[in-house]
């Protein structure tokens, strides 16, 4: 990880959201054989994420969301959402602390 950022509103709920940048290597994983490929370094990742209250996966007030991207010099590799378009949790919780 190279970078953190993180911020919270001071209104009630308090909503906090963090983005997470760093640097990554891609290993794909045959399961049935438990064969690792290396697929590549140098990659660049971001993760975005929004807390949205206690406990997470509840609509209290909504749900937390996430959004991961990896790419490199020649384009997007892997995304899931986006920074302002971010995907809802299907269970557990995030949690950011100022």
């Amino acid at each position: 990880m190279s970078a953190l950022t993180q911020k919270c509103t001071t209104m009630t709920p308090k909503i906090c959201t963090a983005t997470f940048t760093g640097k990554a290597t891609i290993t794909a994983v045959n399961r049935s054989a438990g064969i690792a490929y290396s697929l590549g370094g140098n990659y660049q990742f971001q993760v975005d994420v929004t807390d949205n209250g206690e406990p997470g996966s509840s609509a209290t007030p909504a749900p937390d969301t996430y959004a991961i991207r990896v790419w490199n010099t020649t384009g997007t590799y892997y995304q899931l959402g986006t920074p302002t378009a971010q995907l809802n949790i299907q269970g557990g919780n995030i949690q950011v602390r100022p």
